[in-house]
Order: structure tokens, then sequence, then C-alpha cells
């Protein structure tokens, strides 16, 4: 009967995941930690503050220059596009197969027509040339 007793009272009220008593002080170990408030930003020294000042002025001049790089004129386009336009090269297909076969040549037509199909259905003057054709 007293056992009986004991595992409903230790239903009733539960005990923590580990409780272990360290000089003369109770741990629990598993409970949540107690809330603290986030810590307050520390005010920046004058040299902190300078600091960050230039470091942003650098970036956006990096980011000045790299914008600046990515700019090509009509001309520079020209030069570069001329340069590689008489290069001839030799390509190998390094599995072996061949396109010169009819067969072949046959499936990467259809293939061709078919990328410039979806090409037409995602372009908007297709579907504004299709819904012209609509009754």
């Amino acid at each position: 009967m007293a056992t009986s007793s004991s595992t409903s009272d230790a239903d009733a009220f539960p005990l923590p995941l580990a409780i272990a008593i360290v000089d003369r002080s109770v741990t629990i170990r598993g409970s949540p930690s107690p809330k603290r408030p986030p810590p307050r930003p520390q005010p920046l020294s004058d040299k902190a503050q300078q600091r960050l000042i230039r470091q942003a002025v650098i970036q956006a001049e990096l980011e000045a220059e790299e914008r600046e790089a990515l700019r090509m004129t009509a001309e520079e386009l020209k030069i570069l596009q001329d340069s590689v336009a008489s290069v001839k090269a030799e390509f190998l297909d390094l599995d072996g197969l061949s396109w010169d076969t009819p067969a072949a040549r046959e499936l990467l037509e259809q293939w061709h027509a078919e990328q410039a199909a979806r090409q037409r259905a995602k372009s908007p003057d297709a579907a504004g040339e299709a819904l012209a054709h609509l009754p």
C-alpha cells in the first residue's frame, strides 16, 4: 500500500529533470535560463566613428569603380568581338557521339525547332499575336 501511495504522489508532483545539491545550493538542470535584456549598445568613440565613416566611403568608391568597370562602349564591344571572331577551333565530342549521321542531324533540328517555339511562346509579342488570331 505504501508503494502505491508514493507513486501516486510522484505522479501528482513531478520533479525537475535533475536536482543536484552542491555547496548548500540547489541547481536545477534542464530549466530555462532566466531572460536577460539585450545588452545596451556601447557608444562609439570618435575614432571608431571616423573609421566607420572612412570604411563606408571606401566601400562606396569601390562599388562605383565596379559599376564603371561593367560598362562598355559600343566601340569596346566591337573590338572585343572582332578579337575573338577570327579564332578557329576544332571541337570533338568527349563521349564519342557524332551529329554527322542523318538521324542525329534530324534529332538536332527537332531540338532547335522546339527551342525556337519555346522562345516564341515566352516573348510578349507572341502572346499578342496569338490573341490577334482568335475569333
